[in-house]
């Protein structure tokens, strides 16, 4: 039976990049885990550690979408046009294996468009899809509307959810640079005091499970209560948008993020200035261009 220990970062990573070495040969999780001597799920993390430190969008994730103009048959009949499976459903917090198009309390004249979960490159590309699909069909967008990323967070230790977490939120100002001036403390996506980040960091490391109880409310910049509901960390600060390469540029961000924050000290990427920052997180040069421009447009 193998035994459980905490390496040093350094330690960590060089057992990170032999499970990799070692999938890349084509053994399976089972067999790594014979190989180095630890349990399955572990040689499951450390190929995903690997992997992010590439920058791979290996990750799945989520998209809500809000918008006006469609209603929710609409906008599945759009999107179901476009090639995707979608189905206008009654208002429900439940994951689905398809796009779901829901009316939401918040959005007047329009709904919510909610993707299953997507992984991958692939997943990027469908975002883009559903967006010029939603679009095209006459939905708009206004500063009632906004896109929530879910990350997949079940993976994550206490520690590297806090991490995660702290990164965003002791960055809210850098962040408030890149989306639009109707999202910067928005009754939706308000901004944690530095008294709230660090409760929500302890509780997180103390026990991730129960997280999202030492949070009042889903309407902030990064809501924790969604890891007991959907086993994810989500992020409701962007603005609603219909235009898809605004949408991956954020999503992919969001997923360096969680990426640097696993593989290196966060306290190493700039917490006082935009562009440093996106340099830091390794993103692909066209969207860490591409972020840099919005924040210099942007900014406060």
């Amino acid at each position: 039976m193998p035994t459980r220990t905490t390496p040093t970062r350094t330690a960590r990573l060089a057992l990170e990049d032999q499970a990799l070495a070692l999938r890349e040969q084509g053994m399976t999780y089972t067999q790594i885990a014979a190989e180095m001597g630890v349990y399955a799920q572990i040689a499951n993390t450390y190929v995903r550690r690997a992997l992010s430190r590439q920058n791979l969008v290996v990750r799945s994730f989520g998209v809500e979408i809000e918008l006006k103009g469609l209603t929710p048959s609409a906008a599945a009949n759009a999107l179901r046009a476009a090639g995707l499976i979608a189905y206008d459903e009654g208002y429900n917090h439940d994951a689905r294996p398809h796009w779901k198009c829901v009316l939401d309390g918040s959005v007047s004249g329009g709904c919510e468009v909610v993707s299953p979960i997507l992984s991958g490159e692939q997943g990027l590309a469908d975002v883009v899809v559903a967006m010029n699909a939603l679009r095209n069909a006459g939905a708009t967008v206004d500063t009632a509307c906004g896109m929530h990323v879910h990350l997949d967070a079940r993976d994550l230790t206490g520690d590297e959810f806090a991490r995660i977490f702290g990164f965003y939120t002791e960055r809210q100002d850098l962040f408030d640079s890149m989306v639009a001036p109707s999202r910067r403390n928005n009754q939706y996506a308000r901004k944690y005091s530095a008294s709230e980040i660090g409760y929500i960091k302890d509780a997180a490391r103390a026990d991730k499970n129960s997280v999202g109880r030492a949070a009042s409310t889903r309407y902030v910049t990064v809501n924790v209560q969604s890891y007991g509901r959907h086993g994810t960390i989500e992020f409701r600060q962007h603005q609603g948008t219909l235009n898809g390469t605004k949408a991956t540029a954020w999503v992919r961000m969001l997923l360096a993020i969680a990426c640097k924050v696993q593989a290196t000290a966060e306290e190493t990427i700039s917490a006082t200035d935009a562009a440093e920052m996106i340099d830091g997180l390794g993103l692909p040069a066209e969207v860490a261009a591409y972020l840099k421009a919005r924040a210099t447009r942007l900014a406060v």
